[in-house]
């Protein structure tokens, strides 16, 4: 044709022994070349012959919106046959790539696939307890001495419609761990008893603990007053922290968190491994040299997950350390299908930045994040279960060894019980 010169100098694309209809009319299967122009004047694609095949011309913002359709044809019928795409244009450096699905649509990467892939990949990672576990110590005390301020904390006054929604509200918070008390809104004594100890062993007495307490005008004294943090910070990024806290409050919608702009703790479940990764959390700010920064870049999804891992880690040497395997167990069974929703939602918010969101999305998402979680968290279990049953077996046997030779030397010696 005409227009062989104009078109883009392609490599000779080879013939395809394959037929379009699965080889019964015995056809060459010729590839396509899509080409995007920057030019947004090309109003209609444009098919010109080209070595081996055609090429098809289109304009950017087309090849845009096609990528969003994903499964739209171009030209009425499916760009199947298409092994080779360019793009041409001042435009192209800031586009996304287009790739090919398996079955030969053009399409690009699809958020959701990128946020299960970013939840799957981090659980993988995290679970790596610190070894040897190093408590905080942040404030001046002697040597060896461990820090002995109470701790406070504040309990919500019961009110049966408030308490009533709350529950509501935190069913699905509740189903995708698989754990009852989470954002019950309450808090047993025995978790209590362990948040103190962890919160004492880590000299974090200054943490104010909220139990399903909501307390608008408290959060922003606590905010004023909070000089861990330079003003600039709290009066920004904490200004905003306090304005959701005061129209979205913990007591309806449930939640556990570690404000660090304000320095308290809001809890609003009963499973010490959740309460031990926020206050994790607030261990973790009080070690930053600049922590006003650090908290800040934790408040963006994907990017919060450094201090989530940080902060998972941390109790699972905590629980290393004190030899509590329920807590450590927990983590595994509960806190891993939380962080899987927390890394696929993000994952897919950062994914599908300035793009419609559909609502079935969100709890679809979800549901797979925490899916995630479950395996990762039990394949975590099944593994630490082996070690420490063989931990018990050897054990066992240096006991029995030192057994074994006690009773020679009673023997040799001609000691009686």
């Amino acid at each position: 044709g005409g227009r062989d010169a104009a078109a883009p100098s392609h490599p000779a694309l080879p013939d395809f022994r394959k037929s379009q209809d699965g080889g019964r009319s015995g056809g060459l299967f010729l590839p396509k070349v899509v080409v995007a122009h920057a030019d947004s004047t090309l109003a209609a694609p444009k098919v010109t012959p080209a070595p081996g095949g055609i090429t098809i011309e289109v304009s950017q913002p087309t090849l845009s919106r096609y990528c969003r359709s994903e499964r739209k044809s171009l030209l009425g019928d499916p760009l199947a046959i298409a092994p080779q795409f360019s793009m041409q244009g001042p435009a192209v450096a800031n586009q996304q790539p287009t790739a090919f699905g398996a079955s030969g649509v053009m399409t690009k990467p699809c958020s959701w696939q990128i946020a299960w892939m970013v939840a799957v990949c981090w659980l993988s990672g995290i679970g790596c307890a610190v070894t040897p576990y190093r408590y905080g110590q942040f404030h001046a005390t002697r040597a060896g001495d461990k820090p002995s301020a109470e701790i406070t904390i504040v309990y919500g006054r019961p009110h049966k419609v408030l308490d009533g929604l709350g529950w509501v509200v935190g069913l699905p918070s509740r189903l995708l761990p698989m754990h009852p008390n989470v954002n019950n809104h309450s808090l047993s004594d025995e978790t209590a008893e362990k948040l103190k100890t962890y919160l004492q062993d880590n000299d974090l007495s200054d943490v104010y603990v909220r139990v399903n307490q909501y307390d608008p005008a408290g959060e922003w004294r606590r905010l004023r007053e909070n000089t861990q943090i330079s003003p600039g910070w709290r009066y920004s990024v904490g200004t905003l922290g306090l304005v959701a806290y005061t129209v979205l409050p913990g007591r309806v919608f449930g939640g556990d968190l570690y404000n660090p702009f304000s320095n308290s703790l809001y809890i609003n479940s009963d499973v010490p491994a959740v309460v031990l990764t926020e206050a994790a959390y607030a261990k973790d700010v009080h070690s930053r040299r600049l922590p006003g920064v650090y908290a800040t870049i934790n408040e963006f999804p994907v990017l919060a997950l450094w201090r989530h891992t940080n902060a998972i880690n941390d109790v699972l040497g905590y629980a290393l350390a004190e030899n509590d395997w329920e807590v450590e167990r927990e983590t595994y069974r509960v806190v891993y299908p939380q962080m899987g929703v927390h890394a696929a939602l993000g994952g897919h918010a950062a994914a599908s930045l300035g793009a419609a969101m559909p609502l079935f999305t969100t709890p679809l998402l979800a549901v797979g994040g925490a899916l995630a979680g479950h395996a990762v968290g039990q394949t975590a279990i099944a593994q630490r279960v082996a070690a420490r049953k063989a931990e018990m077996r050897v054990d066992e046997s240096d006991q029995g060894i030192q057994l074994t030779g006690y009773a020679e030397l009673r023997d040799r010696n001609g000691i009686r019980n």
